[in-house]
């Protein structure tokens, strides 16, 4: 009903409905919100955050687990076939009652007592305590919001919201998480921080490398693809570690590739060119840091003398004062690296050396800083506007903003040039006119069409403040964008772009749908767009 009414509204283009129009809107809005946000648990895709319309993505991710996750039918232990919803119950509740019948070993003594111990008494202690509703909401809290739902469907947000009121209700422990981190092996890389399950993987496919290669001689290998149905089994083997069979007196950075590698092998070493240029050794006691091979200061290095090739960092200091040797340091460098190197400061000489990732603030790896890295190394000018290469922030900028994504991709494509406008369609040999269809006079380029075309002015007409003063003479969007953010506050230049992406969106209507817009109408409805973006997104967030 309210989308038909919106639709008879708009066909109307009248300025005295813009009042209706955002009504509507806002309702319609608040409600496919809802209806987003529900799809989203659905399927579980917490990865993705809702907004900009992807309850389609969703929905359709929902339909793609719910036909994985169906079964058909199901096979008993004697070979039997069952497709009946009751039979298929009965023989999953079967086979897991005798996968978890303790079969009542008597000798356990001795196995036990080859276990190492990981519980403590002091842990043991702690997990016979009471538990306190403090420690409950402090488990639940640390639950992701999207994940886990209980037999009712609910999901840790519901207590998580509601906790005042529920939380007395539902109160129960789950003490072990404090002492995790100390029982888990560190060959259960699924449970460990900083690891991935995916580093099993690497291992299987690096021993079945070296037992194909591995074929002479009388003793052979095999391999046993076993189907582990517990989970708290574990298959214990001898593996190998990429160390010992490729750098074990070395380190990787200094690592070779080695005779008859395998292709995990040549993958991880070929990724090395990044680490080494997004990374900078921080100095410790000196002793792993080659003088001339390794990157330890802001800039290549300048010898007056070539040091030996296995001189350290330790080297230049003085063992004594503990402090830089300036004797050789001026013998071996120009000044200007000496000067370097004495603003160094040498506080942390009683730990070891340690490689620093330097490509972001928190010096910590990420595979999107990595990426960048990589990009830069293959071509140093990729994919950059030719004036944005003097103000790299501006892409920043951009991407900060507080608009719809589909607001910042667009600024991003205005302020690269890389908009279809005629112009640009044009140069690419497309059989069309250069000249804007709106005023029939210019030719239709990105800052023409969105600043400078009497179309656009009337719309920006409407834009109250310092935008009025900025003229509107021909020039290069890129420029005009970082013009807007010297003259506007954060609050004025997220209007400025959600109206210039209407006025795209308005040209648009003109072209293939042969509907014009009123300025007002366009003006208004940016506004208000980007009102309920944000509260919606403001709410989502708390």
């Amino acid at each position: 009903m309210m989308q038909a009414e919106l639709e008879d509204l708009s066909l109307q283009n009248s300025a005295n409905n813009a009042q209706r129009i955002s009504t509507l809107k806002s309702e319609i809005n608040a409600i496919l919100h809802h209806e987003e946000l529900f799809w989203r648990q659905r399927p579980r895709s917490i990865w993705l955050q809702a907004g900009d319309k992807n309850t389609k993505l969703f929905h359709q991710r929902e339909s793609q687990r719910s036909w994985k996750n169906h079964i058909s039918g199901i096979q008993d232990t004697d070979g039997g076939w069952h497709t009946s919803d009751e039979q298929i119950a009965h023989v999953a509740e079967q086979y897991f009652k005798e996968l978890f019948t303790p079969t009542n070993p008597t000798d356990m003594g001795s196995v036990l007592d080859a276990v190492d111990r990981r519980v403590t008494l002091d842990m043991n202690n702690a997990l016979l305590q009471k538990y306190t509703p403090d420690e409950v909401r402090r488990a639940l809290f640390q639950m992701h919001p999207s994940k886990s739902p209980g037999p009712d469907g609910m999901s840790p947000f519901f207590f998580q919201k509601y906790w005042n009121i529920v939380g007395f209700d539902v109160t129960k422990a789950i003490l072990l998480k404090t002492i995790l981190p100390t029982i888990i092996s560190e060959a259960q890389s699924a449970f460990v921080p900083n690891r991935l399950i995916t580093d099993n993987t690497t291992v299987a496919y690096e021993l079945l490398h070296r037992m194909r290669n591995n074929r002479n001689g009388k003793v052979g290998q095999m391999v046993v693809k076993l189907d582990i149905s517990k989970a708290y089994d574990r298959v214990e083997w001898g593996f190998l570690v990429y160390k010992a069979r490729y750098f074990p007196n070395t380190s990787f950075l200094d690592a070779e590739l080695g005779n008859n590698p395998s292709f995990v092998w040549c993958s991880l070493l070929a990724a090395r060119d990044i680490i080494y240029a997004g990374s900078r050794w921080q100095i410790g006691d000196g002793r792993k840091i080659h003088m001339a091979t390794h990157n330890w200061l802001p800039h290549p290095p300048v010898f007056i003398n070539p040091p030996p090739v296995n001189m350290t960092v330790h080297d230049l200091i003085n063992g004594e004062s503990k402090q830089w040797d300036r004797g050789k340091l001026f013998a071996t460098f120009d000044r200007r690296t000496c000067e370097t190197i004495l603003t160094m400061p040498l506080n942390h000489q009683t730990t070891q050396d340690r490689l620093v990732w330097m490509e972001n603030k928190t010096h910590t790896f990420t595979v999107r800083s990595a990426y960048q890295v990589a990009l830069c190394l293959q071509q140093p000018n990729h994919a950059e506007h030719s004036l944005a290469q003097a103000q790299g922030n501006t892409w920043k900028r951009i991407w900060k903003l507080n608009v719809p994504p589909k607001v910042r991709t667009f600024l991003w494509r205005a302020c690269s040039g890389c908009l279809p406008t005629r112009q640009n369609l044009h140069k690419k040999r497309v059989k069309i006119e250069e000249h804007c269809e709106l005023c029939a006079h210019q030719t239709e380029t990105v800052s023409h069409v969105l600043w400078e075309c009497p179309f656009a002015r009337n719309v920006w007409a409407s834009f109250k403040g310092s935008i009025q003063k900025c003229s509107n003479e021909p020039t290069d969007f890129l420029f005009l964008f970082q013009k807007m953010w010297q003259k506007l506050s954060l609050g004025e230049l997220e209007k400025w772009a959600t109206t210039a992406w209407w006025i795209w969106h308005a040209r648009n209507k003109v072209y293939f749908e042969r509907v014009q817009l009123h300025p007002k109408v366009i003006f208004e409805s940016a506004i208000k767009w980007l009102e309920v973006y944000q509260r919606l997104n403001e709410a989502q967030r708390v």
